[in-house]
């Protein structure tokens, strides 16, 4: 199953223009709680500005 819905993503012209989705298999999902958390959005790009520098 994994495999067609990686294909339906990939080829199926009604998600041509879909981006920022997330999905499980064939069904679109929310993005988790975590990766609403400004404090954490922040925090990961100070530790990534830090790494790359």
């Amino acid at each position: 199953m994994m495999g067609s819905a990686l294909a339906r993503l990939i080829l199926d012209p009604a998600l041509l223009m879909v981006t920022v989705r997330y999905f499980d298999g064939l069904k679109e999902i929310r993005s988790s709680d975590e990766s609403y958390d400004e404090q954490k959005a922040v925090e990961l790009w100070e530790t990534s500005v830090g790494l790359t520098h």
